[in-house]
């Protein structure tokens, strides 16, 4: 419901559906859940959506920490909540940050997934863009094109 109100320009209401998301999970299973750490990661990208960056980051913060309890660092979870965080610091112009916290995903995908997967593939391609944004255009290139081929071989 968050996500709908949110996707209809309720910011308001879908800000609340979150925050009653997040009481209800934390009733039932506790905060040391996948599902309470799902619903922060969602409502960091709903705070980077609005601009609210120190909200998203402290979003991300909290379901990378459960993540890590959880899953553990090795996990595909833990990537994916690295990986918003990591769009968040790109959004922020905080670049190296970023890059450094891609890189850590992607080797993530790789010890679960290997280099031919989907998740691989698109942290090389967000990667690839943080390269680009820093103006190294020869790596940009190199890691777009290595994504390109991954993607059509999927």
């Amino acid at each position: 419901m968050a996500l709908l109100k949110s996707d209809l320009g309720n910011e308001y209401e879908a800000e609340k559906y979150y925050t009653k998301a997040l009481s209800i999970t934390k009733q039932i299973n506790g905060i040391s859940h996948t599902s309470y750490a799902s619903i922060l990661s969602n409502m960091g990208n709903f705070y980077l959506v609005m601009n609210n960056y120190s909200k998203a980051k402290n979003c991300f913060e909290q379901a990378l920490e459960i993540a890590k309890k959880v899953s553990g660092e090795n996990s595909s979870y833990y990537a994916l909540v690295l990986e918003n965080l990591a769009v968040l610091h790109k959004r922020t112009g905080e670049y190296l940050i970023s890059e450094n916290i891609f890189i850590e995903a992607l080797r993530i995908h790789e010890r679960i997934f290997g280099k031919t997967s989907k998740n691989y593939s698109t942290t090389l391609n967000n990667l690839a863009g943080i390269y680009s944004k820093q103006k190294n255009y020869e790596k940009a290139n190199k890691l777009y094109l290595e994504s390109e081929v991954i993607t059509k071989n999927i």
